[in-house]
């Protein structure tokens, strides 16, 4: 299952991952979910998006994630 793939990324079980959405980029055929990481103990409620992003018009595009962290509304973001 999906949920379990993502769980295990994420370093959580299965019950604390919720997708709350799914896109396809028709252009490359890739999947993004929209992920929260349940609150488990001792895990702050974080929000993960993958997004595929070039740093400029005609630039080759990258993978990024992005993270948001419920509590604080502090926001990180990473090349993958």
């Amino acid at each position: 299952k999906i949920d379990g793939k993502i769980a295990s990324a994420l370093g959580t079980t299965e019950k604390d991952v919720r997708i709350s959405d799914v896109k396809v980029n028709p252009a490359s055929g890739n999947i993004y979910l929209a992920v929260t990481r349940g609150t488990g103990a001792g895990q702050p409620e974080l929000m993960f998006w993958r997004v595929e992003a070039a740093p400029g018009q005609g630039m080759t595009p990258g993978v990024y994630e992005l993270r948001q962290d419920v509590a604080t509304g502090a926001w990180t973001i990473r090349l993958n």
